[in-house]
């Protein structure tokens, strides 16, 4: 939305006046064009924030998954010696990552 303007008696008066010389045939265009001016003289949305985690909730995060995983990588190691062990070791990391990326 760019810069925004206040409306002017000016612009008002030129499209009326264009309303009334174009005919009934373009009220529909018309009146589009004035409510188009109308929602670009409003004040611009509020932009998003970024939300940053609490880096407590990040250590809660990642004591939760290792102790979880611990036991989980022992049993996944015993059902499917080393691919299971790299499997939940890979599934900590990606836990990891993604806590700490937040």
């Amino acid at each position: 939305m760019g810069d925004v303007t206040q409306p002017n008696e000016e612009e008002v008066a030129s499209l009326l006046k264009a309303s009334r010389q174009l005919g009934s045939d373009y009220d529909q265009d018309i009146a589009r064009q004035i409510v188009d001016r109308i929602h670009s003289w409003g004040p611009e949305p509020p932009k998003p924030t970024t939300r940053r985690r609490d880096p407590k909730h990040q250590i809660a995060v990642l004591s939760i998954v290792m102790s979880l995983s611990i036991p989980m990588m022992a049993i996944a190691a015993w059902i499917a010696k080393a691919h299971g062990f790299y499997a939940v070791l890979g599934l900590d990391a990606i836990v990891i990552l993604s806590a700490l990326w937040n």
